[in-house]
């Protein structure tokens, strides 16, 4: 003798349930990631600035202390050869524009 199948039901709208479920989460799970990674793209960006910012602010006071030595070293020229690197030194100190003003 045969036993006869046992049958399981439930309500018709528990596969839409699941279902909506299943999209509902993965559309979650696509929305936070792209919130993440604009949120890290975002602060990226910020320490890439920050960070050229205060590397050309170093390289500008290098650029200024050369200059500057330069300008010290022909100050004093008599030839005229020393006075025209002091003006090309002096035209390059206020391009890069460093500070103190310089004549």
């Amino acid at each position: 003798m045969t036993r006869p199948r046992r049958t399981v039901t439930v309500p018709s709208y528990t596969i839409g349930v699941a279902l909506l479920t299943v999209v509902a989460c993965c559309l979650l799970t696509l929305w936070a990631g792209v919130a993440i990674s604009n949120r890290n793209a975002a602060r990226l960006i910020d320490r890439y600035e920050a960070d050229k910012a205060q590397t050309e602010a170093a390289n500008r006071d290098l650029y200024c202390e050369l200059f500057g030595s330069q300008l010290d070293a022909f100050a004093d020229a008599v030839s005229p050869a020393g006075k025209a690197s002091y003006r090309a030194w002096l035209n390059l100190y206020r391009l890069a524009g460093c500070q103190p003003e310089r004549k």
